[in-house]
């Protein structure tokens, strides 16, 4: 996990904050590393996590009972960017089997001053 890292002793501090909920700004501020720096790190984190869960999964049994959870959020914009993250989940043991995030079209009454603010958004961002 720090092969090659020229600062390989905040990975375990910088786990330990992003698994509490503690964000890349604060925990930047914590560290005392760049936040550019532990973007780089996060990912990487990130990566060896999910190698590491894809090795660790098996497959189901037979007798597994399965269930659907979602949360609806958003990205930075309440009302011109939401996001879902659908999670499914084994029910007996409650361990995840499989999470994703996706984006949703906004919602509610389309104003003029509303569709002039989402297509100025995709101008900047992208499409979604």
């Amino acid at each position: 996990m720090s092969y090659r890292d020229h600062k390989p002793h905040p990975n375990l501090a910088l786990l330990r904050l992003l698994t509490s909920g503690v964000g890349l700004r604060q925990s930047s501020r914590v560290l005392n590393l760049s936040r550019r720096c532990l973007e780089l790190k996060a990912a990487k984190l990130g990566a060896h996590f999910r190698h590491l869960n894809s090795n660790l999964r098996g497959p189901l049994k037979e007798a597994s009972c399965l269930q659907l959870d979602e949360i609806e959020t958003y990205e930075t914009k309440r009302r011109e960017r939401p996001v879902t993250f659908p999670i499914l989940v084994e029910i007996n043991s409650r361990s995840t089997i499989w999470g994703e995030s996706g984006t949703l079209s906004p919602r509610g009454r389309m104003n003029a001053a509303r569709k002039k603010a989402i297509e100025a958004d995709s101008r900047v961002l992208g499409k979604r």
